[in-house]
């Protein structure tokens, strides 16, 4: 089953790495949004909502590291070594439209660092794109239910490197009631 999601910037977005390219320092990712990008923020934002109590009824073990996932409810969904769970999230080709200049920040004092300019790519704030999540059809809706809960923790986690999105799912999977969840269909920061 697909479910197809709008996404909005709600910040500069940068997705990417460094490069050796000397116009920027931080490039975008060359092939967009990558899906793997999405789909461990959604697994990122579910798994501390989890962790937090926001979430009850679903099970997490917080690991970011393979070797050390245990088996959990987020870690058959989005998958651990030797089980490739039930999501696939499908990224979205979208360019940069911005350079940022900015400062790092040292990290100990929250101050700025001396000579550390560097140059950004970025996603400007209010750019709408659009991404689709496929969930395997055998999907009980305890399963589909954590995947539209990791959307909707999302908006209150961040994507790449900050970067804040907003986001709504027009449609939900037919099947099961998720009645309330219905505040996913519109977007949350209007």
């Amino acid at each position: 089953m697909i479910i197809r999601v709008k996404a909005k910037t709600l910040s500069s977005l940068t997705v990417g790495g460094n490069t050796s390219i000397g116009s920027v320092d931080v490039s975008f990712n060359e092939l967009g949004i990558p899906g793997s990008s999405i789909k461990g923020a959604m697994r990122t934002a579910i798994s501390k909502a989890i962790e937090e109590g926001e979430v009850k009824d679903y099970t997490s073990c917080g690991e970011i590291e393979p070797s050390k996932m245990k088996d959990c409810d987020v870690c058959r969904v989005f998958g651990y070594p030797n089980h490739e769970g039930i999501v696939n999230v499908h990224g979205v080709k979208i360019t940069p439209q911005a350079v940022l200049t900015r400062v790092a920040i040292d990290d100990k004092t929250l101050k700025a660092m001396e000579k550390s300019l560097f140059k950004q790519e970025v996603i400007k704030p209010n750019i709408e794109f659009e991404f689709i999540v496929e969930v395997k059809d055998n999907a009980s809706c305890k399963e589909i239910k954590l995947v539209l809960l990791s959307l909707f923790y999302l908006r209150l986690w961040r994507l790449g490197r900050g970067g804040m999105i907003d986001l709504k799912v027009e449609e939900f999977p037919k099947g099961c009631d998720f009645s309330e969840l219905e505040s996913l269909k519109r977007w949350l920061w209007e």
